[in-house]
């Protein structure tokens, strides 16, 4: 069995799978294992800096947790605790496990597969897991749309199935469509947290109606949500009364049912304008409109909402 010091030499990598138990990792195998830590999911920094803190106030103990490296030579597992001893300038004691398929990243963490969202982070790369999570929540609910299968995420409702895709399905409509990143950055930047809906459902909304217009269907979220610019005789009107009764906690609506609402208003206001509909009562999606389609804004629809405020 190859020594800490020989595997360093290797850069860790070796085709053969040995163990290391309670070994005492110095500055340098920690720079050197971060060195391979390439195509890894990104870091959490208040993970580094919890750890940190306990290895300087010498609260950190060895339990027996792994860092592991790839046949290949890349690092696996373990990139937060080296970041911490690395900031906190000490000596990391673990188990080290070389020689892995690289295949097992996918089942790290107690044996469960990781978060889409991790996936996605990883290959995409430039952005953080908040935001991966968000972009695969949004993509997911775009191909159900697209493949008219139902938006439930769980299964076994009224004899339902929840339909899931993988993180390569997920990686792929990206790859297919790159508009999507600034379409994140624009959900990010003009509704932040002020609004009653998840980021995923207003990304989800905004890259189906840019296929329309994307000035049209950011003026009508911006009005939806946020109530920019209504009137009280509006359709959006009666639609953010909804939101704001659900933010209170007055109403029994479901994440589901204002979604699938939202849809059913941009179809109606698509269709005869901002004031389709002009009682609250009236504009709650039923069970049987789960699959409501978004359709094509009018040209007066399209003037009418340019014209709004």
């Amino acid at each position: 069995m190859a020594t800490l010091d020989e595997l360093q030499k290797l850069n860790f990598k070796t085709q053969q799978r040995e163990t290391l138990l309670e070994v005492q990792l110095t500055p340098i195998h920690i720079e050197k294992l971060l060195e391979i830590n390439t195509n890894n999911i990104p870091p959490v920094k208040t993970k580094i800096n919890l750890y940190a803190d306990y290895m300087i106030n010498g609260r950190w103990m060895y339990n027996g947790d792994s860092i592991r490296v790839s046949k290949s030579g890349v690092l696996l597992d373990g990139q937060n605790r080296l970041m911490a001893a690395q900031k906190a300038k000490v000596n990391l004691v673990c188990d080290l496990i070389v020689g892995l398929e690289d295949e097992v990243f996918n089942t790290i963490d107690q044996g469960r597969t990781r978060q889409k969202g991790h996936l996605v982070a990883r290959d995409l790369g430039s952005i953080t897991t908040t935001d991966a999570q968000t972009l695969t929540t949004a993509v997911t609910r775009v191909i159900k749309y697209q493949e008219s299968l139902s938006q439930l995420t769980t299964g076994g409702f009224e004899g339902k199935i929840a339909h899931k895709f993988t993180a390569p399905r997920v990686i792929e409509y990206v790859n297919q469509h790159p508009e999507l990143l600034d379409q994140l950055e624009v959900i990010k930047k003009e509704f932040g947290v002020r609004c009653n809906l998840s980021r995923a459902t207003l990304l989800y909304v905004y890259h189906i109606g840019s296929r329309y217009d994307a000035s049209y269907t950011l003026k009508f979220l911006r009005k939806a949500v946020l109530a920019i610019g209504l009137t009280g005789d509006e359709t959006l009107y009666f639609y953010h009364q909804c939101l704001n009764e659900y933010k209170a906690k007055q109403s029994n609506w479901t994440k589901a049912e204002f979604e699938h609402t939202l849809i059913k208003v941009w179809s109606k206001v698509a269709d005869k304008g901002l004031k389709a509909i002009t009682k609250k009562t009236q504009i709650k999606a039923k069970k049987d409109e789960e699959f409501i389609k978004f359709i094509a804004p009018t040209e007066q629809a399209l003037i009418e909402m340019s014209n709004a405020i």
